[in-house]
């Protein structure tokens, strides 16, 4: 299994909320060889935060969320190996019993997500990683000042034109064997097209819910809403640690309106039913820059935990989802308390109430391959893996011996 998603909100003992910020503080400072956690080692992590959240109803909090490949057991024990002095860090939650009873704290304290978006399904840390290896490896090949030249000057066509000259024409067999395969690609494609009007369909009908759903209660209320307070210091906080080209991350945790819940979890069964079948491979209703993206009620239903990563800035990517996914934000943002009445069309509204009204600061972030972008890992797994595919390694090293 891979890309899973990862929620655990644990209760932090009374007191120990400044001990616990210094040893957060310490992750974050040194991902790699921290006595904490030595998250940076990881083999199965994609993303990982940790914050502290506080509430009036609940006190203070640790969030630990994420995504991870594997089994949780598996993942659980990578983290306890990782983690020389872990007792430092969980020790200051209420229920930590000891490293041997990690798993059992972990599951105790987990959120299961009504929702998920994963933008490329099966890619595991090591599928993302060496793919990017592979096509960097080659792109130092080919920038090689003796290769660069022979690209430039005379080029691949010669050799190409060459090559292909050589092509011998087909046995009776070998073409009624082509035939055949080409026939049954029409019918693979016949197939594919029919399933992919089909996924249109379905899409046009979600959305025309999500329209309904998503409707804004107060149109004409675009441009009056008022949120809480802007705290300058606090944006700051939420900005330092942002990138303008690469990954980045948000979560919010949000108050569902009374009588809201049911609704609520009817839009997260749809969004993710969607999101799992109906979108193309890094495409979130056109949307490509997501890379995960997860929502978990939590709380017994008081609150909404939202968690994503994403490629570029914060402005753009609420930007792309005001534009392209208007509806589906208002179709489960209404739900919340403090949700702009006009909706996503009131776009410096609905941008105070992500950043400033709901946004919550991470003490530590941690990314596998922060200078992947969704769309860098789409282009790798179209350069690499054909190859993979197509071509047999022995067949590849005896015709490479022979050169």
């Amino acid at each position: 299994m891979a890309n899973q998603p990862l929620t655990v909100i644990a209760p932090i003992r009374s007191g120990e909320e400044p001990a616990l910020r210094q040893v957060l503080d310490a992750i974050a400072t040194d991902l790699t060889g921290n006595p904490y956690l030595q998250i940076a080692k990881s083999q199965k992590t994609h993303f990982l935060r940790l914050a502290i959240i506080a509430d009036p109803e609940y006190g203070q909090r640790l969030l630990m969320t994420g995504n991870y490949d594997g089994s949780l057991p598996a993942y659980l024990q990578e983290l306890v190996s990782l983690s020389p002095d872990m007792d430092a860090l969980w020790s200051k939650c209420d229920g930590y019993g000891g490293r041997a009873s990690f798993e059992s704290f972990i599951k105790a304290h987990s959120c299961r997500a009504q929702a998920a978006y994963i933008a490329i399904q099966g890619e595991t840390v090591g599928s993302i990683r060496k793919r990017l290896q592979i096509r960097r490896t080659l792109e130092d090949l080919l920038d090689q000042d003796t290769v660069a030249d022979y690209l430039d000057q005379p080029g691949l066509k010669p050799l190409l034109n060459a090559l292909f000259s050589l092509k011998r024409p087909l046995t009776l067999w070998q073409a009624l064997a082509l035939v055949g395969a080409r026939f049954w690609q029409l019918i693979e494609r016949l197939i594919g097209g029919i399933c992919h009007l089909i996924r249109q369909i379905i899409l046009r009908i979600l959305r025309f819910v999500g329209g309904i759903l998503g409707a804004p209660e107060k149109k004409r209320l675009a441009g009056e809403y008022i949120g809480v307070n802007v705290d300058f210091e606090r944006l700051r906080t939420l900005q330092r640690p942002e990138v303008v080209h690469g990954i980045n991350h948000l979560h919010l945790l949000s108050t569902v309106r009374r009588g809201r819940l049911l609704r609520l979890r009817i839009v997260l069964c749809l969004i993710h039913f969607a999101a799992r079948n109906l979108f193309p491979p890094g495409s979130l209703s056109n949307i490509r820059s997501i890379h995960f993206a997860h929502w978990a009620i939590v709380d017994g239903g008081k609150h909404l935990l939202f968690v994503t990563h994403y490629d570029g800035s914060f402005d753009n990517y609420l930007g792309d989802f005001a534009d392209r996914a208007s509806d589906g934000l208002n179709s489960i943002w209404n739900n919340v308390a403090g949700y702009p009445q006009a909706g996503a069309v009131d776009i410096v509204a609905f941008k105070q109430f992500f950043r400033n009204d709901q946004q919550l600061p991470s003490q530590v972030f941690y990314r596998a391959y922060p200078e992947a972008t969704v769309a860098t890992i789409l282009r790798d797994r179209t350069i690499v893996q054909p190859l993979a595919d197509e071509l047999e390694r022995p067949e590849v090293e005896t015709w490479l011996s022979r050169l």
